[in-house]
């Protein structure tokens, strides 16, 4: 497996703006290799039971760097790799990952995938990747998967927008026949630490205040989709802006 990983660092040295160097590489076998050692998931399953958890990611990084070479500026390899070797799922499962750099590396790589590529587009929409990438973006100018998260959004075009209105309108939605009462301060939540209020609902004759703390499953809820909110609306600004 160490030699699969540092084979792929050599061919990402290969590759990089050599476009005679990608059209060799540019094979199904090739691309399906390549795939699948970026997976680092997958590469659990298969690679020896007693490599390491590091190692593996180091695998896993040097073939997506690979991938970002590959797929950088080149069409047919953002048809091969994103059309017919489903790399964009795999992209976007990495995305969730814990660790940066290999989560920076492949939403580097899905953005190679997405520019100028609507069939890809399409895909990455149908994968989840609004509200994930959504999630990646900060305020921190130096951040540069943050950065990368939001150029990927940008590329995706309108269906972005369109997403991100349908959960705003979902939100909303829940929130019908619920009534925030300012004047009643109560808690500060434990995990999010927001400031929590009491709840009355107005569908009912006797309005009733809601038992408050994280034990109240619609409590939890309402917190989930406020964080959301405040991802989701900044974001959407930009886009439109």
């Amino acid at each position: 497996m160490a030699v699969s990983g540092h084979t792929c660092l050599l061919v990402s040295h290969l590759l990089w703006e050599n476009q005679s160097v990608k059209s060799l590489f540019s094979k199904d076998r090739f691309a399906s290799r390549l795939v699948a050692l970026a997976d680092f998931n997958e590469l659990t399953n298969y690679a020896d039971p007693e490599a390491s958890v590091e190692s593996l990611q180091e695998v896993s990084l040097y073939a997506l760097l690979a991938m970002v070479n590959m797929t950088h500026g080149t069409p047919a390899s953002q048809e091969l790799f994103g059309s017919k070797h489903n790399a964009i799922s795999m992209l976007v499962r990495l995305c969730r990952s814990g660790v940066y750099e290999p989560k920076k590396t492949a939403c580097f790589c899905l953005g190679n995938l997405l520019r100028d590529h609507p069939r890809n587009q399409q895909k990455a929409v149908s994968e989840g990747s609004v509200t994930l990438l959504t999630e990646l973006i900060n305020d921190e100018e130096d951040d540069e998967l943050s950065k990368k998260a939001y150029e990927c959004l940008e590329l995706m075009g309108d269906p972005v927008i369109e997403k991100h209105m349908e959960l705003i309108k979902r939100f909303s939605e829940s929130r019908k026949g619920v009534t925030w009462n300012q004047q009643k301060t109560i808690i500060v939540d434990v995990f999010g630490k927001k400031e929590r209020h009491v709840i009355m609902r107005k569908n009912k004759d006797t309005p009733s205040v809601r038992h408050f703390g994280p034990q109240d499953e619609d409590d939890l809820l309402d917190q989930v989709q406020l964080v959301s909110l405040e991802k989701i609306l900044p974001v959407l600004n930009g886009l439109i802006y």
